[in-house]
C-alpha cells in the first residue's frame, strides 16, 4: 500500500496530513489571500485616548515701577504674557495687549490684578503701588512781629513825661532801651511804660525769638521849658464834671487829683508858648492803667484863667471819648 504525506503551510501554522498512499510526500503551500479595501496594510487599530489640548497662558512679568510713590506722583505698570487670547487689568484699565505699559496715578495704595485667559484656562498676577501722603511744606520760621511802638506825646517840655506803648507777637524777649522795660519768656501782646527824659531821646524796642530779632524806634523830643504868662497858673482847686480837682504846677508840669475813683492827673504845658493848653494823662482805681482805667487828656484854659474845657479818652490813641470841663474855685 502506498503512503503519501502532505505538508500544508498556512502562515505560521504547519498542518501535517498523513495519508497512506503509496509512500509519496507532497508539500502544499496555500496562496495568500488578497487584502481587502477596508483594511489598509499599514493601519493600526484606533485607540480611545483623548486628543492632547494646549497649555494655560504664561505671565512672564507684571510689575509696578516705582513700587512706592507720593500721592502726587505716578507709577508705570508693565507686563509680558505668552499664550493668552485675552488679557485684562482691573482698576478701570480694561483689556490690554500681550505686552505693554501704562502710567497710573493712584491717590491711595492700590493693588492691580492682571488676568490672562485662553481656551485652556486662566492665569492671574497682582502688583501693588504703595502711596504715601505728601507732607505739607514746612512753615517757614518768622521773625518777631512789632505791630506798634509809639510815644504819646512825642514832644514834651523838660520835666514832662511821655508814655511808650507797644504791641508785639511771636517773641520770647522784649527789651526797650535806654532801660525802660525788659521781659523774658512769653510776653503780653501789649504794654506801656512812662518815660521822663531830660533831653531828646530815641528809644529802641528789640523783640527776639529763635529766628532772630526785630527792632523798632521812637523818639521823644524834649523842648525847653516854655515861659508862661505870670497870670497863668493851672494850680488851684477846680470844680469839674468828674468832681473836685486839686492841681499843682511846677515849671511846665501839672499834677493833681480828682474825686472820681480817686483819680490822678499828670500833664505838661507844651502846645504853645502862652501855656494855656495842657496835655497829659488821667488814671483811676483800681488799676490806674489802660485800657479801662487810664488815658489821655487835652485841656484849654480860658482867657480869664478861671475855667478849662477839653477832652479825654481811654488809652493813648483813637477818638476822644468825652469832655472834661471845670471852673476854678480858688
Amino acid at each position: 500500500m502506498k503512503r503519501c504525506t502532505w505538508f500544508v503551510l498556512a502562515g505560521s501554522l504547519l498542518v501535517v496530513l498523513s495519508i497512506i498512499a503509496g509512500g509519496c510526500i507532497t508539500i502544499v503551500t496555500p496562496e495568500p489571500s488578497a487584502p481587502t479595501s477596508s483594511t489598509p496594510a499599514d493601519s493600526f487599530p484606533p485607540t480611545n485616548e483623548p486628543e492632547q489640548e494646549g497649555s494655560e497662558p504664561a505671565i512672564n512679568s507684571f510689575i509696578a515701577n516705582p513700587h512706592n510713590i507720593n500721592s502726587d506722583a505716578s507709577s508705570t505698570l508693565s507686563w509680558n504674557i505668552s499664550g493668552a487670547t485675552t488679557v485684562n487689568i482691573d482698576q478701570g484699565i480694561g483689556t490690554v495687549g500681550l505686552s505693554g505699559t501704562i502710567v497710573v496715578s493712584p491717590t491711595t495704595t492700590t493693588t492691580y490684578t492682571l488676568t490672562a485667559s485662553n481656551a485652556a484656562g486662566t492665569a492671574v498676577a497682582t502688583t501693588q503701588v504703595v502711596v504715601s501722603a505728601v507732607s505739607p511744606p514746612p512753615i517757614p520760621a518768622s521773625l518777631p512781629i512789632v505791630h506798634s511802638f509809639v510815644a504819646e506825646p512825642e514832644s514834651i517840655v523838660a520835666g514832662g513825661s511821655s508814655t511808650l506803648s507797644w504791641s508785639v507777637s511771636n517773641a520770647y524777649s522784649v527789651i526797650i532801651a535806654p532801660v525802660v522795660y525788659r521781659q523774658l519768656g512769653p510776653i503780653a501782646a501789649t504794654g506801656s511804660a512812662p518815660v521822663s527824659p531830660s533831653v531828646t531821646t530815641t528809644y529802641t524796642l528789640t523783640a527776639t525769638n529763635d529766628s532772630g530779632i526785630r527792632n523798632e524806634t521812637v523818639t521823644v523830643t524834649v523842648n525847653s521849658e516854655p515861659v508862661a504868662s505870670p497870670a497863668l497858673d493851672w494850680a488851684g482847686t477846680w470844680e469839674t464834671n468828674w468832681g473836685i480837682m486839686h492841681l499843682s504846677q511846677s515849671a511846665g508840669q501839672v499834677t493833681g487829683t480828682y474825686e472820681h475813683d480817686d483819680g490822678k492827673i499828670v500833664g505838661y504845658i507844651s502846645k504853645n508858648l502862652s501855656g494855656n493848653i495842657l496835655i497829659g494823662t488821667w488814671s483811676e482805681s483800681p488799676s490806674y492803667a489802660p485800657p479801662n482805667d487810664a488815658g489821655d487828656i487835652e485841656w484849654v484854659m480860658s482867657p480869664d484863667f478861671n475855667s478849662l474845657e477839653g477832652n479825654w479818652r481811654y488809652g493813648f490813641s483813637g477818638e476822644w471819648d468825652g469832655t472834661w470841663t471845670g471852673t476854678r474855685l480858688d
